[in-house]
């Protein structure tokens, strides 16, 4: 069936500027400025405040509108026709005068009742209109509310009244990521890829209007589709004819001068400004950034320099103008900006990409070694797809030796991360082939490249291939090589940090244990290949109970992460991840919520997949009780890990949103994801595997399971057979709640005792507590220390299936009333009204046959089958 995009387009309500832009009208200043770039959502905010004003004012308000027009910008008075009815102008030489004039008429009409003025394009005001309506507000009386775009010289007569503070001044700015993503969601009936939010994102600078028209066009072109229920993109995003029409007329307007400089822009952004300036005048590169038609920017050159770059407002106008120019034209221009190849210190890591695509376009011939560095640029700025373009295009301009190696070692790491691991390997092996038989002293460092092209091989073996034995093996056997033939000490620390690394993550951390005093200890970062075995030790440390030094590990070297981004592109995000999981299974949340699951910067790239994000922020909304809310995101999640799973994390989340599923009465996808859990692969899962076997069993255990408390003492004999304390008193727990009987013949609470003293994350208290009642039969002190459980995240399902008609909300209510919560708190986690809690508590007492709280949890064991 083929997806229409509907006519509408969602608009989103931005709380925080309306609060803002009202509150100006009731402090007593004369109304509020909004300004913004085109397309921010100026006119919609206006519509919203206006709106509201009318909602709050005790008597109607008197509207006059004026609006600026670009075809009379130069005529005097052209746009005050509304403010000067029955006022003969021209016989009032004095503008003084007939400010004042007007403001007398306007009063007399109103008669008493409150008068704003609504002026829209402000910027496009002739002055007289400006000055007139700026001396009526001084007048006092009459407010303003008015919208003018930020990138456009402003009249000075509204200027000053902000200035002087008369006014109220918003900058309205264009969409963030998560609003941009909230409309997508929106406009499409479903949930988006981030990579494709991010693309739309950069196209149009979070502009409405022209994700609206970008959007549609690529809806209707199939480069934007659905897959497995999640919009993904297809090819590069192109602007529709219309758009493109748009830009047209608008250039027109410029002079020959002004368009060239457009176009040169267009073809070559970002373009630095050192390099540009040539060919482009002073007066004129002044005269349109001014304007705002060109943007001064900064960009990132291979060597970690910034660099001034030009740049029209949004990339959307640069593709607009690309499909408008000539070949003969475009190749004109290329060989005006680049009459050679750009060094890359002179050049941006997103400019080198663009040269590089923009030579191809013409149909010149680029250095393979120039293309290369190229792919390079488009890998480190996470455009992946560039980057296995212009590798392919390195290898069949027929490179030498080396620089072939580096174009395959660049495909084979994007093809990796878009999960075609059997096209990565090949690539991959064909350049350890090849470099088997180039000489060695051709090759500066030769083995610091052969451990290069292993590592990648290995990662592809044990992350994309789940082959983690093989892949340490193989690594084991290339660093004995070369440190036998005398490999120097910074080969050596890349061989204990990287050997430290592929063991945690494979779900082995006797090295990462034995290195976490070195991490806690020693310089930061000692080495950028130190980073590496940063969040395995952080885990391991969390699964020993050993938080605190986790987190000190975690504050110590996240920081230094960040520099070593290029080198070692994924290490910021493994840390950013494990120390969240940290916060979340020790019972941090407060800290969790504060640090978030995404280690993106707004609209950044990073080789942490977007499924992993969703999942970890559902892992958390889980761990506060806000089941529905975790339910929707583990849903996305896992609609995004069907389409890709590059790392194999997919096992982690499919276990959490069982438990979630559970909690929310869906016992039959509860049941069937436990059932996939067994079937997934878990590469990378395996780090986390504490976490996976816990939350199968508390899903298990509340779907009344037999096999659950057999699963609880094997995860409890398998974590202390590791040393990981704190999952084994996890487990301990588990076995108590599923078995209280053998755990009571057992010896479980002596042996939680036992743990507890070698542990120190806050959750472990309750734990023991937990069991204590449970092992005593303390009604009381199992009700107090379920409660203490909740609050760390901790939550202790029914131990079989309700089967009262409860909706899913009830059914979460309910829950958050057995873990102990008060009305007030189960509210604000999910964020309704105390009173809306009341009323569906009311609904689950009727259908339980209880009339209060302390009798849910019995009814709820006496509906169970």
């Amino acid at each position: 069936m083929e997806y229409q995009l509907s006519t509408s387009w969602p608009s989103l309500r931005r709380e925080r500027l309306l609060t803002a832009a009202v509150a100006a009208f009731a402090d007593r200043r004369g109304g509020v400025v909004l300004r913004g770039q085109t397309g921010a959502g100026k006119s919609h905010l206006l519509r919203e405040v206006r709106a509201e004003l009318n909602r709050v004012a005790p008597e109607p308000i008197v509207w006059l509108s004026v609006a600026g027009t670009r075809e009379e910008e130069d005529n005097a008075l052209a746009a005050a026709d509304t403010l000067l009815d029955g006022i003969d102008a021209p016989a009032m030489r004095s503008g003084r005068k007939l400010a004042k004039a007007a403001h007398e008429a306007i009063l007399e009409t109103a008669a008493g009742r409150p008068v704003v003025i609504e002026v829209e394009n402000a910027q496009l005001l002739d002055s007289d209109s400006a000055e007139l309506v700026a001396r009526i507000a001084r007048l006092g009386g009459i407010k303003l509310l008015v919208a003018s775009r930020s990138t456009a010289p402003q009249r000075a007569a509204l200027v000053s009244l902000w200035t002087d503070e008369l006014v109220g001044r918003i900058d309205v700015p264009t969409l963030a990521p998560d609003e941009l993503e909230t409309i997508l969601w929106s406009a499409l009936g479903g949930p988006v890829e981030s990579a494709l939010t991010r693309d739309v994102l950069y196209a149009t600078g979070g502009n409405v209007g022209l994700a609206r028209q970008l959007v549609r066009a690529n809806v209707a072109a199939e480069t934007i589709v659905q897959t497995n229920g999640t919009w993904i993109r297809r090819g590069r995003l192109v602007p529709d004819a219309h758009l493109i029409d748009v830009v047209t007329a608008e250039l027109g307007r410029y002079t020959p001068e002004d368009r060239h400089a457009i176009e040169l822009v267009a073809l070559s952004e970002p373009v630095p400004l050192a390099i540009a300036r040539p060919s482009i005048g002073a007066d004129t590169l002044d005269r349109l950034t001014t304007a705002g038609v060109l943007r001064v920017t900064r960009g990132r050159s291979a060597n970690r320099a910034t660099l001034p770059v030009l740049r029209l407002p949004h990339p959307l106008y640069a593709d607009c103008i690309r499909t408008m120019v000539t070949p003969a034209r475009s190749h004109a221009l290329h060989q005006e900006v680049y009459p050679e190849a750009p060094r890359a210190s002179r050049q941006t890591l997103h400019g080198l990409v663009r040269w590089a695509e923009w030579t191809l376009e013409c149909g010149l011939d680029i250095d393979p070694e120039a293309l290369t560095l190229a792919a390079g640029a488009a890998s480190s700025n996470g455009d992946y797809e560039a980057a296995i373009d212009l590798a392919t295009a390195a290898l069949d301009a027929r490179p030498s030796p080396i620089v072939r190696i580096d174009a395959l070692a660049i495909r084979a790491r994007e093809l990796r991360f878009r999960d075609r691991p059997a096209q990565a390997i090949r690539d991959v092996e064909d350049a350890i082939t090849l470099q088997r038989v180039i000489p060695t002293d051709l090759m500066h460092p030769a083995d610091d490249r052969i451990l290069d092209l292993h590592d990648l091989r290995a990662d592809i073996e044990q992350y994309g291939l789940n082959e983690a034995a093989h892949a340490i093996e193989l690594m084991g056997q290339i660093y004995t090589e070369i440190i036998q033939r005398g490999g120097n000490m910074d080969q050596v620390q890349r061989y204990r940090m990287s050997r430290i690394a592929r063991h945690g993550w494979s779900g082995d951390f006797r090295p990462a244990l034995a290195a976490a005093e070195e991490l806690a200890s020693g310089p930061v970062p000692g080495s950028s290949w130190t980073l590496q075995a940063v969040a395995p030790v952080i885990l391991a440390q969390t699964w020993r109970g050993q938080t605190a030094q986790a987190v000190a590990i975690s504050e110590r070297y996240r920081p230094a992460a960040s520099a070593y981004d290029a080198a070692l592109p994924r290490v910021g995000a493994e840390i950013h991840l494990s120390t969240f999981l940290l916060h979340v299974v020790s019972g941090r949340l407060g800290e969790a919520r504060r640090l978030g699951a995404d280690p993106r910067p707004p609209g950044g790239a990073t080789r942490l997949d977007s499924a992993l994000t969703f999942a970890g922020e559902a892992r958390l909304l889980s761990a506060e009780g806000r089941w529905h809310e975790a339910d929707e995101k583990f849903r996305i999640a896992r609609q995004l890990f069907e389409i890709r799973d590059p790392s194999g994390f997919s096992a982690w989340a499919f276990a959490s949103e069982a438990h979630c599923a559970l909690m929310v009465g869906d016992h039959e996808r509860a049941e069937a994801l436990c059932r996939r859990v067994d079937h997934t692969p878990m590469r990378a899962s395996r780090a986390f595997e504490a976490d996976i076997r816990a939350q199968v069993i508390t899903t298990l255990s509340g779907l009344g399971h037999r096999d659950a408390p057999g699963r609880a003492i094997e995860m409890s004999l398998w974590a202390e057979e590791r040393g990981h304390y704190l999952a084994e008193l996890w487990a301990l727990d588990l076995f108590a709640v599923t078995s209280p009987r053998l755990a009571r013949a057992s010896g479980t609470a002596e042996r939680a005792h036992v743990l507890l003293e070698l542990v120190d994350a806050p959750v472990a208290p309750s734990l023991v507590n937990h069991i204590d009642a449970i092992i005593e039969t303390d009604s009381t002190l199992e009700k107090a220390a379920t409660a203490q459980l909740a609050r760390f995240g901790r939550w202790i399902p029914s131990s079989m299936p309700v089967h009262v008609d409860l909706s899913p909300r009830e059914q979460e209510v309910a829950s958050l009333v057995t873990a102990g919560l008060s009305s007030a708190a189960i509210a604000e986690r999910l964020h309704v009204s105390t009173r809306t809690v009341e009323t569906h508590l009311s609904r689950v007492y009727a259908k339980l046959g209880v009339n209060r709280r302390s009798l849910v949890a019995e009814a709820l064991r006496k509906h169970s089958a």
